[in-house]
């Protein structure tokens, strides 16, 4: 395995080579030793445990093992985040990949501005589509990919549920099964299921809501 010398130790840094031989850049995120992040939007790791009684908890991360892919969570945002030990510490703290890889490769954020997506997907962590710029520009953007606002539905980072499943529910609920029922068919509390359909979680459309609001009362007829 080939290596690479580390910026601030010296230590040799083994790198995956597989990736290395595909033109992959990968750079050390700065104020994060041991942390790389490469120019496919990928966040790293050489840390490993080291064991130390003295230690308040028996163990430290230190830098120098194997590089390991770090697998994004996403938080209630829809964004992309990695946890990443505290400099001199035990502890970790969640970071959002997007701002990591702009810090990398395009250097620190300006003072006022933000991280821009500028294809609108916040999964999309590559440098080339990532930018800083002000905040009306990144409201521009959300308003030109339609993301502007609170997202809603299956695009809020929590949800559970498809904007494909919402068909079979309104059918379920017309043939009079409960709302208890639909919920645990769906893994969902029963409440997500009636603030669908009464339209307060903005699943349906107005029309939509109406259609279904009329349908249950042909039924009931």
């Amino acid at each position: 395995m080939e290596s690479l010398r580390h910026p601030h130790s010296g230590d040799q840094v083994p790198v995956r080579t597989d990736i290395a031989d595909d033109g992959v850049e990968f750079r050390e995120i700065s104020g994060h030793p041991g942390y790389f992040a490469d120019s496919d939007g990928h966040i790293y790791s050489t840390k490993v445990k080291i064991r130390k009684p003295d230690c308040p908890r028996g163990w430290f991360f230190r830098e120098g093992g194997e590089f390991q892919i770090l697998e994004g969570t996403r938080d209630k945002r829809g964004y992309l985040c990695v946890s990443l030990t505290i400099p001199g510490s035990y502890k970790k703290r969640p970071v959002r990949i997007h701002r990591l890889v702009c810090e990398t490769f395009h250097g620190p954020c300006p003072s006022g501005m933000e991280c821009r997506h500028l294809d609108g997907v916040k999964t999309h962590n590559q440098p080339c589509n990532l930018m800083w710029g002000t905040r009306a520009e990144n409201v521009a953007d959300a308003v030109r990919h339609g993301t502007h606002g609170a997202p809603f539905g299956e695009r809020h980072g929590a949800a559970k549920l498809k904007q494909a499943d919402i068909p079979e529910i309104l059918r379920m609920r017309r043939e009079g099964m409960s709302l208890r029922a639909i919920g645990r068919k769906f893994g969902v509390a029963h409440p997500a299921i009636g603030r669908i359909l009464d339209g307060r979680s903005r699943w349906l459309t107005d029309s939509e809501r109406q259609a279904f609001a009329d349908s249950m009362l042909e039924a009931m007829r």
